[in-house]
């Protein structure tokens, strides 16, 4: 059962307020390129007092190379191993936030066998918006070295859509500012750890 975090779910008290006594040990982030993963995660991190982990710069770290150089050597299958391998290693820590991959949940099970002490969140974005922020970075993303990125993003994302949707919580990152929204992930934290939400 999905539930999409509205006004309501914000609480006044402090984020650390009941932390310890959750049940939930790490957070996944789950999205689409650009819809803020990074961001947040840093962000929601330090709010908790948790550590925070990119999969991305993880999967480089480990292997030594770049995604981009990855992709073109390995291609995107060789890719997804590398990536799957990495984030079980870090989805058996406690206190911490990961940003996964844009296609990391896109196979069946994978967001269902995160375990008992994952809260995971889908972080959710507009293909129209999600091409304006990966512009605006200007990083360099392997799978839209295409001719038309605008189409090959709204291919994506309505690929992936039905794997994020089995994520414990959604949150729209359009219509809510970053403090906004690190407090709904942490209220949702606190008061519906018994998922599923």
């Amino acid at each position: 059962m999905e539930r999409t975090l509205s006004d309501s779910d914000i609480c006044e008290r402090s984020s650390a307020d009941g932390l310890e006594s959750s049940p939930v040990q790490r957070i996944l982030l789950v999205g689409f390129m650009g819809s803020g993963k990074t961001t947040l995660g840093r962000l929601l991190a330090s709010e908790m007092g948790w550590r925070f982990v990119d999969l991305d710069e993880a999967v480089e770290l480990h292997d030594g190379r770049e995604i981009p150089r990855i992709f073109q050597e390995d291609g995107e299958e060789g890719f997804r191993k590398i990536e799957h391998a990495v984030t079980l290693r870090f989805l058996g820590e406690d206190r911490v936030v990961l940003a996964s991959g844009g296609g990391w949940p896109c196979q069946e099970g994978r967001l269902e066998g995160t375990g008992p002490g994952t809260l995971s969140v889908w972080l959710r974005v507009s293909s129209e918006e999600a091409l304006d922020r990966i512009r605006r970075q200007g990083n360099q993303r392997p799978l839209l070295e295409v001719p038309n990125p605008r189409t090959r993003i709204g291919e994506l994302l309505a690929a992936r859509e039905p794997y994020y949707r089995k994520a414990s919580c959604w949150v729209d990152t359009e219509l809510h500012p970053l403090r906004t929204i690190v407090r709904r992930v942490i209220d949702c934290l606190l008061t519906d750890s018994d998922r599923p939400l």
